[in-house]
């Protein structure tokens, strides 16, 4: 064979070789979608979305003044009316020159649950003006009961991380100004200059572009590029703000209403009666143990403080056995094992190793926090996409239950002091347990149709994708 024949030959094969990798790129180019283009056009996360996530710290963590009430609810004073001083009325003053005769003090000021016994009942000497100590046992209490991109994805958990900081905060500016009205100014004034977020951060590009508003996104594409010194090319840019073509079939499809495929998937109702309990579970405990948190000691401030705190950790954590463990272990695992540490605290009363007692307050919060993390993702990755918003809801909104009864609890622990930790437990038991029925869902592709979603833990092979 001619050196001209091999050099044609050659030639021959590598313009094959260009026509097959022009073919490929094209091919490549038709299949990717707008959201592949914006993640490789204007990247995953650079300045632009710097800026706006940090923009979004702001709101997040003033968010947590919602949860005021547990601090300004609790810091009202108040004592027992003594009428052996003649008084009769809710107008009288709170702090007399004689209160200390009548009532004890503790750490945080006047007692508001007990008062010294009178000496003698019949002796009613006392007035607003005068009340005397002789009128009073004050060896003897009596009780008031007698009287981003997938690789960034983690900027989520930091976010979320931002609302625990944002409660810490809530305690910290009580326990600097005290007085409730003048918190809640301080907390509250702020929120009024967010209206400024109106032109600070940017419209969603993918809505816009399913809003068919192509000049909007065209502007904060454009800027996007620029702030992360992106080009993105005319080629991307056409096809990204190109209306995307939909079959004629699917738009002639019939669609099944949400409630008709849940009660005729025997697979999708048992989700549907297993992952709202996880909410009302998650969110019982959750709101549970920060309310009580301001009985575990007299400087209930820095107790709310503390048990807040603990839960940046625990979404850290969470994210991380998520994509570590799995799905199912870690939302059984966490559930099971707040479970474990309210239960171990109900025989922890009241002064007995408060380091110990504390700590095992603590680590019941941090693995609640866990679960709550893990129950958003779990959930959703459970149903097909067609549903998935809508029984996302669901679970959500009938998990607002357990916030609902949460504030309740404290006023069960006067009848005994384990009620609360008691009905925790029992309430983590029942959400792990339940989570063991469900199919683990780590390194699957979202289910699309019912279909997938029904065949979840049974043929992974046809589900598998990237770790999410």
């Amino acid at each position: 064979m001619s050196k001209e024949q091999n050099n044609s030959e050659c030639g021959n094969n590598s313009e094959e070789r260009e026509n097959v990798k022009e073919k490929s790129n094209s091919e490549a180019d038709n299949t990717m979608s707008r959201d592949d283009l914006l993640k490789t056009e204007l990247g995953e996360f650079g300045w632009f979305q710097l800026r706006t996530v940090l923009l979004l710290t702001i709101p997040i963590m003033f968010s947590a003044i919602r949860n005021d009430y547990i601090l300004s609810a609790a810091s009202i004073s108040h004592r027992c009316r003594i009428p052996e001083c003649g008084e009769n009325s809710k107008l009288d003053i709170y702090k007399p020159d004689w209160i200390l005769n009548a009532i004890p003090t503790t750490k945080a000021g006047l007692s508001s649950c007990d008062r010294f016994a009178p000496s003698n009942l019949n002796d009613m000497n006392g007035s607003l003006a005068y009340c005397p100590a002789s009128l009073f046992d004050q060896t003897e209490k009596v009780g008031s009961t007698e009287l981003v991109g997938p690789k960034y994805r983690f900027i989520g958990v930091c976010l979320m991380s931002m609302y625990s900081l944002g409660q810490v905060m809530l305690g910290g500016v009580y326990w600097l100004i005290g007085y409730w009205r003048y918190a809640t100014l301080v907390l509250c004034i702020p929120c009024l200059f967010m209206i400024v977020y109106y032109w600070l951060i940017p419209e969603s590009v993918r809505w816009l572009l399913v809003k068919k508003k192509y000049a909007e996104a065209r502007k904060i594409i454009e800027n996007t590029a620029r702030v992360n010194k992106k080009i993105i090319s005319d080629k991307s840019m056409q096809k990204l703000l190109t209306p995307l073509e939909t079959p004629v079939p699917e738009l002639r499809e019939r669609k099944s209403g949400v409630l008709r495929t849940v009660l005729h998937s025997p697979v999708l109702l048992r989700r549907v009666c297993t992952t709202p309990i996880w909410w009302v579970s998650g969110t019982f405990v959750y709101y549970g143990l920060s309310i009580n948190s301001t009985g575990l000691s007299d400087s209930m401030y820095f107790n709310y403080m503390l048990t807040c705190a603990v839960e940046i950790p625990g979404s850290y954590a969470g994210s991380y056995l998520l994509h570590k463990v799995g799905r199912k272990p870690t939302l059984s695992s966490a559930f099971l094992f707040s479970a474990l540490c309210n239960i171990l605290f109900v025989f922890m009363p009241k002064g007995s190793v408060p380091a110990l007692r504390l700590s095992v307050y603590l680590l019941g919060k941090v693995a609640v926090t866990v679960a709550m993390t893990s129950v958003y993702l779990y959930t959703a990755e459970l149903y097909p996409t067609q549903y998935r918003h809508s029984l996302l809801a669901f679970s959500s909104m009938v998990g607002r239950l357990g916030a609902i009864v949460a504030p309740l609890t404290p006023v069960f622990n006067q009848y005994w002091h384990g009620t609360s930790s008691v009905m925790f437990g029992a309430m983590g038991l029942l959400a792990g347990a339940l989570a063991l029925t469900q199919p683990e869902t780590l390194g699957t592709k979202l289910p699309d149709t019912l279909a997938e979603a029904e065949q979840l833990g049974r043929t992974e092979a046809t589900l598998k994708d990237e770790p999410r």
